[in-house]
């Protein structure tokens, strides 16, 4: 079973706190949007997601790979807003005319000065299922690009990087995150893994107890 299969049979309470976990373990600030909360990942070399978790219970997931034919550049507004047609306009106001990030630069259209951000991968949560955006399948299908495979999505879309660190289907726990970072090739130094696991253990208790404590992150 594919990454993407594996977010759809998750709770969405539990990828909530995956989202939200994994943002503070990456030290990254939740930030309150318009409507809703967004969390943040990034690999410090150009690739990122952002989950947009509305008010109301739907959900917004950008990714990004910045190599990649989904990666438009500042001068194509129009091709960037294609592919989150078919969105609410309650999702969209998440991420439209807002302050850009590290993990998400902005596009502008000139001369409306609208912005967007950028993003090769555009997915949404109804409050029930998760989507692929209709923008996102149609602006592929237009310029020939291949967005998903049976092993999965293309690099292009950088879904399944982006991600990876939710460790979807499988169990999320300090020990789990840590053991995939060193199969990845994380963690030479003597001491370093171990360091990890102390503070992304204080990450996952300092969430949980606040949830316990009747807060919602």
């Amino acid at each position: 079973m594919g990454v993407w299969e594996d977010l759809q049979q998750t709770p969405i309470e539990e990828v909530r706190r995956r989202a939200a976990i994994i943002d503070q373990w990456n030290d990254i600030d939740s930030v309150e949007v318009p409507g809703g909360t967004r969390y943040a990942w990034n690999d410090g070399g150009g690739q990122s997601s952002g989950w947009f978790f509305a008010d109301d219970g739907k959900v917004l997931l950008l990714t990004f790979e910045h190599e990649s034919a989904l990666n438009f550049y500042d001068s194509d507004y129009a091709g960037q807003a294609e592919i989150f047609r078919g969105l609410p306009d309650e999702l969209v106001a998440l991420v439209a005319n807002q302050p850009e990030s590290y993990e998400f630069l902005n596009l502008t259209e000139t001369p409306s000065e609208n912005t967007l951000p950028h993003a090769s991968g555009v997915f949404w949560f109804d409050g029930t299922t998760w989507h692929i955006a209709a923008g996102l399948i149609a602006y592929c299908e237009k310029n020939g690009i291949t967005p998903l495979t049976d092993a999965g999505f293309s690099h292009d879309v950088g879904f399944d990087y982006a991600v990876g660190d939710c460790l979807f289907g499988k169990e999320f726990t300090p020990e789990a995150v840590i053991a995939e970072q060193v199969a990845n090739g994380w963690y030479e130094e003597e001491g370093e893994k171990e360091e990890a696991l102390i503070r992304l253990r204080s990450v996952f208790d300092a969430h949980d107890h606040h949830l316990g404590g009747g807060r919602r992150a």
